[in-house]
């Protein structure tokens, strides 16, 4: 039986796998418990080759530690959804999953700790990020994951400075900034607005509407210990840097 996906615990152990599910073997990429490989025949079996596993993203952290993002196809087939898996530099040792949420992982990156830093949309446990918004997550070595930034408009991780500082990319509503797009947001969600205000071109990407929001690139500092989680422009700030 597969964990709850709303809390990904890291093991404790090389020996805690948890990457042996219910839903495949473990083939000759080293991949356990991804069922793509098993079902694809060749590339005249189009549906076999769309549900082949994708490499989205990978990232290398302290002590040789190698994490993937890998893609695969819904239980429908109607979306790609992307989860966590650390390889092994050497190629000996299986594929280990390390995360497991209905909403996918991405944009892994290493914090200066070792710990593990990556984006999702997946529930909140403490209730600190807007439900199907993404946030910023920690993953520890050992222990769960916890949400340690968001904003109302989500959050996608591009990089770690050594410092701790992040840069993020999220978006704001028109004419609005960090400061007070939550309440912007609120109040269009209260007001049951749901139009799109298109000012130029291109108004569509493939099968969705871009929006009417604007893209930002912020910084997100270490909140030093004992600080307690303070806002920072906007951003709900949630971790105490060791």
């Amino acid at each position: 039986m597969l964990p709850d996906p709303a809390d990904d615990v890291a093991p404790t152990s090389p020996a805690d796998d948890r990457g042996d599910d219910d839903r495949g073997g473990t083939d000759s990429s080293g991949f356990s418990g991804i069922s793509g490989f098993s079902g694809f025949s060749g590339f005249s079996d189009i549906d076999g080759f769309l549900r082949v596993p994708r490499l989205a993203a990978l990232t290398t952290g302290p002590g040789g530690r190698v994490v993937a993002a890998i893609q695969e196809p819904d239980e429908n087939g109607a979306q790609l959804v992307s989860s966590l898996w650390e390889l092994d530099p050497a190629g000996e040792a299986p594929a280990r999953r390390l995360t497991f949420s209905e909403k996918g992982e991405s944009s892994p990156r290493f914090a200066p700790d070792g710990s593990l830093l990556f984006s999702s949309a997946r529930p909140d446990p403490q209730g600190g990020a807007e439900d199907d918004t993404a946030a910023i997550w920690r993953l520890p070595r050992t222990g769960e994951a916890q949400v340690v930034a968001s904003a109302a408009g989500g959050l996608t991780l591009l990089g770690v400075a050594e410092d701790g500082t992040m840069l993020a990319a999220t978006s704001v509503l028109p004419g609005g900034a960090l400061e007070d797009d939550a309440e912007r947001r609120k109040a269009r969600k209260d007001a049951k607005q749901t139009t799109i205000w298109h000012t130029g071109m291109p108004i569509r990407q493939w099968d969705h509407e871009i929006g009417d929001q604007s893209r930002l690139s912020v910084s997100i500092y270490p909140i030093p210990r004992g600080w307690g989680s303070p806002g920072r422009r906007g951003l709900t700030l949630a971790y105490d840097w060791p």
